[in-house]
């Protein structure tokens, strides 16, 4: 792999937040699955800034250790909720 010398890049990675109710707060989670790292913050804003201190000190460290730095995510995905009707069932339960 080719190492470039004090040039800035632009590194697109996929992150996904969700909320989870803490008591009575609300945190948001934050996964970036491509590099495995995992964090949380007090709001969205939060939430995103402390990952890309986290990805860029990580990507750093995989730089500097002559590591293999993971193929960068593609622009291509969508990340979405949908509903499914679940009928003719009397009662179920949620894990």
């Amino acid at each position: 792999m080719k190492r470039s010398s004090n040039h800035h890049h632009i590194l697109s990675y996929r992150v996904i937040i969700e909320p989870e109710k803490v008591k009575q707060k609300t945190i948001y989670n934050v996964y970036c699955p491509t590099l495995g790292l995992v964090d949380y913050g007090n709001n969205l804003q939060g939430a995103l800034r402390r990952m890309k201190k986290l990805m860029k000190f990580h990507l750093e460290c995989l730089i500097d250790e002559s590591k293999t730095v993971p193929a960068l995510d593609k622009d291509e995905s969508f990340v979405g909720m949908t509903s499914v009707n679940i009928s003719g069932r009397s009662s179920f339960a949620f894990g």
